[in-house]
């Protein structure tokens, strides 16, 4: 499988979301091609680690702007986000080594892409056309979580 290509298709109009998914790409990347490469056990476990700590991160940084935004649709935004974990737990149970990186690489890089152009796409339109600022928690004093 390949990787995911940034593309402005994937963007949803908050710089903030944009610059945390580019992140998630490149984490998703490193997964895929750690895979294809035959990588070694501790690197592997440490990209996956590294891959799902993060996508935990953005998915609570994007619940809280859908909060503190009054976002309609929130319930069923954090809902998407919940079953992508419990399934990213599911194949950690299942699997490992290289094939627990191809497994979770392979999975999120299809549920970020139809999640992004779905989900987030939907979520970037209803605040730009609802004039309220991208409110992301880092600019309120939290850590930059858009470093993996």
């Amino acid at each position: 499988m390949r990787g995911i290509d940034w593309s402005d298709s994937l963007s949803v109009g908050c710089d903030e979301v944009d610059a945390e998914h580019q992140a998630l790409v490149r984490l998703i990347n490193e997964c895929i091609a750690l895979s294809q490469a035959g990588g070694e056990d501790d690197r592997i476990v440490a990209a996956v680690a590294r891959l799902i700590v993060f996508a935990d991160r953005h998915f609570t940084n994007e619940e809280q702007v859908m909060e503190q935004a009054g976002y309609p649709d929130l319930e069923r935004h954090s809902a998407a986000h919940k079953e992508a974990m419990q399934d990213l737990c599911r194949i950690g149970l299942k699997t490992g080594g290289v094939e627990l990186c191809r497994s979770v690489g392979e999975y999120l890089a299809s549920w970020f892409f139809a999640h992004a152009m779905t989900h987030d796409r939907e979520l970037g339109r209803w605040l730009s056309l609802s004039s309220l600022a991208c409110l992301w928690p880092e600019s309120t004093g939290q850590h930059d979580a858009r470093q993996p």
